[in-house]
């Protein structure tokens, strides 16, 4: 009988040892998905953060881009009105020729801006006059 429980006692140390390899196992397979779980968190926190940073920086971006056009716009503004103050003085001052003389030494001075014009106004007209046919 002494044989026997030598026997149960040897045959059931092996089982007892893979059973508590198989729970430490799992055990440090538990830390390894808590640690993975973790880091994840981590990076899922650090890429919003960086979104957050991204938007702020492009909303920045976009009320600079804002604000300069509404500069722009205000001094275009000012420009027309300028212009048309101009043209306003300059139509009861001159007559026909004065106006042809002011016109032909524009083109002389800047004939290549004039021949540009020109040409857009020419493609603007034919556009509108085939769209009437």
């Amino acid at each position: 009988m002494a044989n026997t429980t030598t026997a149960k006692t040897t045959g059931g140390a092996p089982h007892t040892d893979a059973k508590g390899k198989g729970q430490g196992a799992t055990m440090q397979s538990a830390s390894m998905m808590d640690e993975a779980k973790e880091r994840a968190k981590d990076m899922a926190s650090a890429v919003g953060d960086k979104a957050k940073d991204l938007a702020g920086s492009v909303a920045d971006t976009a009320r600079g881009v804002a604000d300069r056009a509404s500069d722009l716009a205000s001094s275009a503004k000012e420009c027309a009105q300028d212009a048309m103050s101009t043209v306003g003085e300059y139509l009861p001052d001159y007559d026909v020729r004065n106006m042809a003389d002011d016109v032909g030494n524009v083109i002389r001075r800047y004939p290549i801006p004039c021949v540009l014009i020109s040409m857009g106004i020419g493609f603007l007209l034919a556009r509108n006059l085939r769209s009437w046919s």
